[in-house]
């Protein structure tokens, strides 16, 4: 059990003392995210991996998606196979296995029960099922593209304004060249391989519907549209003794719903369970909804957002739990037995139960706010997220990589103070909010959902925190919701508009530091306690200890002790590198960075020497018994190096610790294997894992003094010693 779970009750009663500062303030405040979970027992599998895609990856997702329809009791929700992810280099998207319901709990789904199975049998054809879809929806008799060869029923069909009334409308469809349609070719739903250009272009005389009332959409008469003018088709089609509808995308929810019911009309005047795929309804007040999507290595859930404290909590313990059930896992452990997270993240999302009430538009100072603390301690940006950290990683701070852009972002706060429009906000922040490349869905505070003036069907009023890695249970998740939960609370109550700091390389080099990143995260507990939320340290022990996990300790005599911690370490970019899916970012893996943490009496501490790989490396007073080193070395191959240019990986690394010049011993370390080898599969348990880590790490009697060289340090990074620069010598 963690620290987090065994203070729970107290964490609990934190969480109910937040809520109640914000439900006074009138904060609106709802949270969701993007939890990731892993196989516990493939976790060699490449889908746990690397691979986004995988039969039992998809067959867990199904399961987890109903599993989590049936504990939060969603009433009658839609259950859609839709479109998911799509990369370049991937043959097709991925799939995204929805499930939505409305907010008022009426039903959203009233057919026959929905299947995401293989093996319902296709009573009717799908001929038959267009022809009474037709009839439900009153639209003219009109013959639909029939495609053979898929088995296949295409019926164009868009809601349109007419005479300021919506209505339905169709129409036929026909190759302008005279030659038959043909479907393009790929494994996707045909809805996704429309012969769209083989229409030519044809002008709509009406305007798509853009309604927004969910329960007072009446269409007028169904309209005949001319040939080949909608480019938007339901479609049906027989698979696998299955009956699949594709839905299109739409722009109003009150027309995707009234679809939606003549669908299942149908599906109940056929008796003909279906399997629903294509577009989700369009993002609606009314409505709510969930997703399990794949990616790379992992299972993600794109958790719905819930409106306080309690709901919060009920729900994250439920979907660990769900998850729990299946065999899915929120650890894993790298070869060398060290702990790491899924390697997914696990976003935080923060808005209101609408647009209209999210707290990030009604106060644009609480951006400000929240951009400007976690500028200031880098605790929050580095003490929760991923192992890969740095300017190329999938949120990087906002003055990572572009120093210049903290000028820029100050004059944008300050323009910020004469225009609190939504859209100013887009333009303000929006482009300073993004990585080195200009991506601005790779920024630790992403706008992309929060009010993008150039995308309306994305202004959602939300903002997503990419910097946090998937913690390893449910209590360690919510102690970090609750604990931005209590920042909002703060900085809604009291602004904070300190002036940005000017890290510089101190980012690179201090606060990689085990050390620094707790001494800073101390100073944000200080404040939270002083604005009267009070977290308990003790709370984020088994955080910390994963976070920065020991990797050897050693009494040496009765008044000195040394242990090592890992640290962190930003990966630096090296150049371009094409591959199949275009051009991507190459990263220096090889490095590795630790912590060597001694303790001694305090009045002889300065007489304390520290040696690494024959080479005396300074150290700093972490407290008046305490010092603390930081060592960065190649701890493997660099891929894709020439072998005669390239620095060879510094293992193992052997320290010694003198007092005085005289010995007190030390120990040695191995970054992979002892000896040198690589470890040929992951561990498969806690206790081998455990194993592994206790084999890396040796203690080394006391040596001799001899006059080592002292190691030349970067005036860029004076508290780093980097051994790479030992080869110069």
């Amino acid at each position: 059990m963690g620290s987090a779970a065994e203070h729970w009750p107290a964490i609990a009663a934190l969480g109910d003392r937040v809520e109640a500062a914000l439900q006074a303030a009138g904060v609106d405040l709802w949270m969701g995210g993007e939890p990731t979970f892993v196989a516990a027992d493939q976790l060699e599998d490449p889908q746990w991996r690397t691979a986004a895609l995988g039969t039992e990856k998809y067959q867990l997702g199904q399961q987890l998606r109903d599993r989590l329809v049936s504990t939060f009791q969603l009433p009658n929700p839609l259950l859609i196979e839709g479109t998911g992810k799509w990369y370049p280099g991937e043959a097709a998207p991925r799939w995204s296995l929805g499930a939505y319901w409305r907010r008022d709990g009426l039903p959203l789904w009233t057919g026959a029960p929905l299947t995401m199975r293989s093996g319902t049998m296709a009573i009717a054809s799908a001929e038959q099922f267009v022809q009474t879809l037709q009839q439900i929806l009153q639209l003219p008799d009109v013959a639909p593209w029939r495609v053979h060869q898929e088995a296949a029923v295409v019926l164009p069909l868009l809601p349109i304004r007419k005479a300021n009334q919506p209505a339905w409308a169709t129409c036929t469809w026909s190759s302008v060249s005279g030659t038959d349609l043909v479907p393009l070719e790929g494994e996707t739903p045909l809805g996704l391989r429309l012969p769209l250009q083989q229409l030519g272009e044809v002008d709509l005389p009406y305007e798509p519907d853009d309604s927004t009332d969910l329960d007072d959409w009446q269409p007028d008469t169904a309209v005949l549209a001319p040939p080949n003018s909608l480019k938007l088709a339901v479609i049906v089609r027989e698979v696998q003794q299955q009956l699949r509808v594709f839905l299109p995308p739409l722009i109003s929810a009150p027309a995707y719903l009234h679809l939606l019911q003549a669908i299942a009309q149908t599906s109940r005047r056929l008796q003909q369970p279906i399997q629903l795929e294509g577009y989700p309804p369009p993002r609606h007040p009314g409505l709510m909804g969930l997703q399990v999507t794949p990616d790379p290595g992992v299972l993600e859930v794109n958790i719905h957002p819930v409106g306080d404290w309690r709901s919060l909590a009920d729900q994250t313990k439920s979907l660990y739990q769900e998850a729990q059930t299946l065999g899915l896992t929120a650890r894993r452990y790298q070869f060398n037995g060290l702990p790491t997270d899924t390697g997914g993240g696990a976003h935080i999302t923060l808005g209101g139960r609408s647009p209209e009430t999210s707290p990030l538009l009604r106060r644009p100072d609480l951006l400000r706010s929240l951009i400007s603390y976690w500028q200031h301690h880098p605790s929050l940006s580095y003490g929760f997220a991923g192992w890969f950290i740095g300017p190329t990683c999938q949120a990087p701070r906002v003055d990572e990589g572009r120093p210049e852009v903290l000028y820029e972002l100050e004059l944008a706060f300050e323009q910020l103070q004469m225009s609190a429009e939504p859209a100013a906000i887009d333009g303000l922040l929006g482009h300073l909010l993004a990585d080195v490349s200009g991506n601005t869905h790779r920024a630790e505070f992403c706008l992309d959902k929060l009010w993008p003036s150039q995308i309306p069907t994305q202004q959602w009023g939300v903002l997503e925190l990419r910097a946090f890695a998937m913690p390893p249970d449910a209590a360690e998740r919510l102690l970090q919701l609750l604990l931005v939960r209590a920042l909002v609370a703060w900085f809604w109550r009291s602004p904070f508009r300190a002036p940005l700091r000017r890290w510089g390389t101190q980012l690179h080099d201090r606060f990689l530091s085990p050390a620094a990143i707790q001494a800073d995260f101390q100073a944000v507990l200080t404040d939270l306690a002083e604005a009267g939320f009070v977290f308990n340290p003790a709370w984020f022990d088994s955080h910390f200890a994963e976070r920065f996990p020991c990797l050897g300790n050693l009494e040496l005599t009765p008044d000195w002790s040394l242990d090592l911690q890992r640290g962190l370490e930003p990966w630096p970019v090296l150049a371009d590198d094409v591959n199949e899916g275009g051009t991507s970012r190459r990263v220096d893996a090889s490095l590795e960075r630790l912590q060597i943490r001694v303790q001694g009496p305090a009045d002889r501490l300065q007489s304390l020497e520290i040696v690494c790989n024959g080479w005396r490396i300074p150290w700093h007073r972490q407290s008046h018994n305490q010092a603390i080193a930081i060592v960065r070395f190649r701890a493997r191959p660099r891929l894709g190096a020439v072998p005669l240019a390239a620095i060879a990986p510094q293992v193992p690394l052997e320290i010694q610790l003198f007092e005085a010049q005289q010995g007190l011993g030390g120990c040695r370390y191995w970054p992979e294997a002892p000896g040198g080898g690589l470890y040929d599969q992951l561990p498969t348990t806690t206790a081998e894992a455990a194993q592994r880590c206790r084999d890396r790490f040796q203690a080394l009697p006391a040596v001799a003094w001899q006059d080592w060289p002292h190691l030349a340090m970067a005036a860029e990074f004076p508290e780093t010693a980097d051994l790479r620069r030992a080869q110069s010598y």
